[in-house]
């Protein structure tokens, strides 16, 4: 008779948290946060490599850096922007048309498309999660002036090298829920600048193996970064936050 293996099987490993598998596995995506959770804001140096370490197969390195720069442009400029973002949303709710939903990086490419939601209406919030409004080379000098519409550029340029800025837009990242930006890596580069303070939560996060830089909410701050440093944003928990967004996306052509 063939007798049977006496060889115990392994243990399956145990499974990683809700938390730390979405953060593996997902890009950018805003969405609902699940009970309880929410981004670590102080992990430790140890847990910061770990995170790191799991995006490894993406590129990401502990020795990765981004830029941030206070008042780059001024509080008037940044309520000017905020006060054309507030007319064009409040246009398009109360017109009462359906606005496109989808990917950014699909639709600032539609020149047809104005104004749009990222996630889509239904259970993924509409405007109430995130409402972004195309806003073109000359608003931005009508709205900023010539001045400061250089200094952005200079500091697009210096953080993030000579390449083209395919895609600007406006952003607002409502609170009508709480919405979490999970840790993620992007497939382009990117420069945002905070426009006002008055919310709570929505705080930018950098990765790096000192553990989670934190961009402090003051109006007139950039931050740019490249596809190489791992970030997420804490979930918004009381009023909505407005931002002003650049981006150069590789898979497009010059």
């Amino acid at each position: 008779k063939s007798s049977e293996s006496s060889v115990e099987p392994e243990p399956e490993p145990e499974p990683e948290p809700e938390q730390f598998k979405c953060c593996v596995e997902d890009t950018f995506c805003r969405r609902l946060a699940r009970d309880g959770e929410t981004i670590e804001e102080n992990p430790s140096p140890e847990r910061a490599l770990q995170i790191i370490e799991s995006f490894s197969h993406r590129g990401a390195t502990p020795d990765a850096t981004f830029s941030k720069q206070h008042d780059l442009i001024s509080k008037e400029s940044c309520d000017a922007l905020i006060e054309y973002m507030d007319r064009h949303l409040n246009a398009d709710l109360e017109s009462g048309r359906e606005l496109p939903s989808g990917r950014t990086e699909d639709l600032d490419a539609d020149d047809t498309v104005d104004s749009y939601l990222p996630f889509g209406a239904g259970l993924n919030g509409g405007a109430d999660n995130q409402y972004n409004k195309k806003l073109y080379a000359e608003d931005l000098v009508d709205l900023v002036g010539r001045e400061e519409t250089l200094q952005i550029l200079d500091f697009f340029y210096d953080s993030l090298g000579d390449i083209n800025i395919d895609c600007m837009y406006l952003a607002r990242h409502g609170s009508k829920d709480k919405y979490i930006v999970p840790w993620h890596m992007d497939d382009y580069s990117t420069m945002e600048i905070t426009l006002n303070d008055n919310y709570e939560g929505g705080d930018l996060l950098h990765l790096t193996r000192d553990g989670a830089m934190k961009t402090e909410a003051r109006p007139g701050t950039a931050t740019a970064h490249t596809t190489d440093i791992i970030h997420g944003i804490t979930p918004n928990v009381g009023g909505a936050k407005y931002m002003l967004i650049l981006k150069h996306h590789f898979d497009r052509p010059d």
